[in-house]
């Protein structure tokens, strides 16, 4: 698999890549709501080629240029 990890955290989804294909960079999808419908905001780093996501996603901002998406980290469970 490409993914090396998924996470989802109020609403927005984290995409990581495995380093072995896009050494770890990630591709972030936020959603807005209007009327009804869910629609998508695509960020990602601005040196993924093209082809690494998808084709709605190709024209998106940068990461660096998209601040506003703050995605927090997943706690992790502790043992017992």
């Amino acid at each position: 698999t490409n993914v090396a990890s998924v996470n989802l955290a109020a609403g927005v989804i984290t995409a990581t890549f495995v380093s072995k294909v896009l050494d770890g960079k990630t591709l972030i999808l936020t959603p807005t709501f209007s009327a009804g419908t869910v629609r998508w905001k695509c960020s990602h780093h601005a040196d993924i080629k093209a082809n690494y996501v998808p084709k709605t996603c190709r024209n998106a901002a940068p990461i660096a240029a998209a601040a506003a998406v703050v995605v927090p980290k997943a706690k992790k469970k502790g043992r017992g």
